[in-house]
């Protein structure tokens, strides 16, 4: 998410999905404020569709897989929230919204060292808000390295060793490195 609003005066929920209609960019709306997002790199875009591959040919019935075009609402006290993270899994037939999720079991961010901060911080935050979230990944983009956030763990950080599977007890699933990683490589240190 970039650091500068679009717009300095304060924005209805309705009037943002207006203005995102009309925008060939997308924006992420926190309590009245769009923020514009930066555009994804290969790397980026490669780990988020591995992932969501892999979920989509393996979810259970009646969950949905959604990439980056997807917005997440959240309800933070008094303040609307509407996120685009990478992957997003909801198995909620309530949560049929067309232009957002609100109930997802699991969230996957991949981060990059401009969007580390925000992951780990105000999103990880947010996303802590939600009743039906299980489990927020976040998957770095520049090193092998994934961390899990789970609800049963008090929300614990769990940084996953290179060869270590991706357990994602939300969906019954298990994601090997090598299927988020696929078509990545990393220089040798």
């Amino acid at each position: 998410m970039s650091n500068l609003a679009h717009t300095s005066s304060r924005m209805t929920s309705q009037e943002y999905f207006a203005f995102e209609e009309n925008d060939p960019l997308k924006h992420e709306y926190l309590d009245g404020v769009i923020y514009a997002m930066v555009g994804a790199t290969d790397r980026h875009i490669t780990i988020a569709l591995n992932i969501a591959t892999v979920l989509h040919t393996r979810k259970p019935a009646g969950c949905q897989v959604f990439m980056s075009d997807m917005k997440l609402k959240v309800q933070l006290m008094a303040a609307e929230v509407y996120y685009y993270p990478g992957v997003i899994v909801s198995c909620a037939a309530s949560d049929r919204n067309p232009r957002f999720r609100e109930q997802p079991v699991l969230l996957i961010e991949v981060a990059s060292h401009s969007t580390e901060r925000i992951d780990r911080g105000e999103k990880l935050n947010a996303y802590q808000q939600i009743p039906s979230l299980v489990e927020y990944v976040i998957v770095a983009q520049d090193r092998p390295e994934i961390e899990v956030f789970r609800r049963r763990g008090g929300w614990a950080r769990e940084v996953l060793k290179p060869d270590d599977a991706l357990i994602l007890d939300s969906i019954g699933l298990t994601l090997q490195p090598s299927d988020v990683y696929r078509d990545i490589g990393f220089e040798r240190g």
